[in-house]
């Protein structure tokens, strides 16, 4: 997934069909990745799971002013994530 496919799937989630607040979005996509990743350790973005899981609903809490909960209602996911990324990276750097 491209950047501009992924801002038009985020934007899809959060229901916004207008492009005047699309640089706002694009901010806030960057700013999600940067925190999951602050948690999670270097993630893969570009295909639908986990990450991206987590990255759309990073925005949407965002997006309706509740950012200060996503981390309290994902933890497990988070925590999830972060073995995962753990035991990639363990697989590919033996």
């Amino acid at each position: 997934m491209n950047d501009g496919v992924v801002l038009t799937k985020i934007k899809d989630h959060l229901r916004v069909t207008w492009d005047y607040q699309d640089d706002d979005i694009k901010d806030m996509i960057a700013e999600g990745k940067d925190y999951i990743e602050g948690i999670a350790g270097p993630t893969d973005f570009t295909t639908v799971g986990l990450a991206f899981y987590l990255l759309k609903n990073y925005c949407r809490y965002n997006w309706s002013g509740s950012g200060m909960y996503f981390e309290q209602h994902y933890r497990s996911d988070l925590l999830k994530l972060q073995l995962k990324n753990a035991v990639t990276f363990r697989r590919n750097n033996p």
